[in-house]
């Protein structure tokens, strides 16, 4: 399965950090991000 994130950033931190996390969970798992 393909994914593709789209994540609105409002602080440079908090937001894309959340992202990353996610990206990284989900290609940790075998998944194509």
């Amino acid at each position: 399965m393909l994914w593709d994130i789209f994540c609105k950033v409002i602080d440079n931190f908090g937001d894309i950090g959340v992202c990353w996390r996610l990206a990284a969970d989900l290609a940790a798992r075998g998944e194509q991000v």
